[in-house]
């Protein structure tokens, strides 16, 4: 399975943040918020990595996630970052077969938007699998 796809299934179970956004949890773009509940998480990879050994290539990956939390106040924004860095932080485990060695945190701020309503706050993660 792919590390994205694990992500998902992993995020849309963990029970604080199931309650805060349900499974409005998006591998890329969340969709246009008009209509739509706007309390949700976009994530993607910004940069991937490989660790290399005297013998070459070695299984551990390194990807960089940047998870990006959505709601229309400034408090539930924050509740969300919380949430997720609590399921996130210091994670060792497996997600759908994908062996998890450290999930990192490695920073976070809070994104400036023009809309009204509409407060964001983004979280970065390392996720070393194999």
């Amino acid at each position: 399975m792919q590390i994205k796809k694990a992500i998902y299934k992993y995020l849309s179970t963990h029970t604080g943040l199931k309650a805060l956004v349900d499974t409005r949890i998006y591998p890329s773009l969340r969709p246009p918020a008009n209509g739509f509940p706007t309390d949700s998480i976009a994530y993607g990879r910004i940069s991937d990595s490989v660790d290399y050994t005297h013998d070459g290539m070695s299984r551990l990956y390194s990807p960089n996630f940047t998870f990006n939390c959505f709601s229309s106040s400034e408090y539930n924004a924050e509740m969300i970052a919380l949430k997720l860095r609590e399921a996130m932080e210091s994670f060792t485990g497996t997600w759908e077969g994908i062996i998890v060695s450290k999930a990192f945190y490695t920073g976070g701020s809070d994104l400036f938007v023009t809309e009204p309503e509409n407060f964001q706050v983004s979280l970065s993660f390392n996720i070393n699998h194999y």
